[in-house]
């Protein structure tokens, strides 16, 4: 499975929990107990304000398994590229 491919799994999640991609991404690393910070980047104000937003959402139990779905899929895509 190509780095695309699994973006494009990863994007489907991220739509039907409502969220973009960087919400979900942002989201899903602050529900890890063992990430210490996360780094956010955004090209406008309305993106760093979409970004800073994620770290308000709690992804449910449903969106995060079909994370770790994904994942256990291709854990490391770019050796898929």
């Amino acid at each position: 499975m190509t780095a695309p491919a699994v973006l494009r799994r990863y994007a489907v999640v991220a739509k039907e929990a409502g969220l973009s991609l960087a919400q979900m991404a942002y989201a899903f690393c602050k529900s890890r107990f063992y990430v210490a910070s996360t780094i956010i980047g955004a090209n406008d104000p309305e993106q760093l304000l979409e970004n800073i937003k994620a770290f308000d959402i709690e992804l449910d139990e449903e969106t995060l398994a079909k994370i770790d779905e994904i994942h256990r899929d291709a854990h490391d895509p770019q050796v898929f590229a």
